[in-house]
């Protein structure tokens, strides 16, 4: 905490100079008590302000750190809320020895209670008798038109950071065979019919 400025008064009896025209000892000791005493109070003013500094600092990043906290919390906990089925696999349109996932439009709801609207989309020449993890990536958490990906390795469908996952479907094992239907993922803890 700062301290108050506190400076001594000059006496008008005392001497400034000598009979040389130097400054006298009092005169000089009293005004290095002055300089000391400003000094002394800058010097707490100016650690006062780094306090503060650092403590606005800590607090901002703390609130960072707790938005963040919140925002990865409400993607995790999001699911796809949807009427019928949200991915559907069948053999692809254009090359009968490759396989096509159709997402269906959908809502995502959030942990938080946000939600956005995804329209739906394909995604074309996949492998037949494949298991395939799809998701896409919104930072912005608008929904909307988004790019579908879909991979084999379920660690890189992960629902972190912007990353939102749809779900998993296993495609036709051959060209004769009917569509598949699955995939999406109901909110945690619900009991799946």
């Amino acid at each position: 905490m700062a301290k108050l400025l506190r400076l001594g008064k000059l006496n008008m009896l005392d001497k400034l100079v000598d009979a040389d025209g130097r400054p006298t000892k009092e005169f000089l000791r009293h005004l290095n008590d002055m300089a000391g005493s400003i000094q002394a109070t800058v010097n707490d003013l100016v650690k006062t302000e780094i306090e503060l500094a650092v403590t606005t600092a800590t607090t901002t990043a703390v609130e960072t750190d707790v938005a963040a906290a919140a925002r990865l919390s409400a993607l995790v906990h999001s699911y796809i809320d949807f009427t019928g089925t949200v991915l559907t696999a069948a053999v692809s349109p254009t090359d009968s020895s490759k396989a096509e996932i159709t997402v269906a439009s959908h809502t995502r709801i959030y942990g938080d209670g946000a939600h956005a609207n995804v329209l739906g989309g394909a995604l074309d020449l996949l492998d037949l008798g494949t298991e395939y993890f799809v998701y896409y990536e919104d930072a912005a958490r608008a929904g909307g038109a988004v790019s579908f990906v879909a991979t084999t390795n379920y660690l890189d469908a992960n629902q972190i950071g912007d990353r939102h996952v749809v779900g998993k479907i296993t495609t036709p094992s051959g060209s004769g065979d009917p569509p598949i239907y699955g995939g999406g993922f109901r909110p945690w803890g619900a009991v799946l019919p």
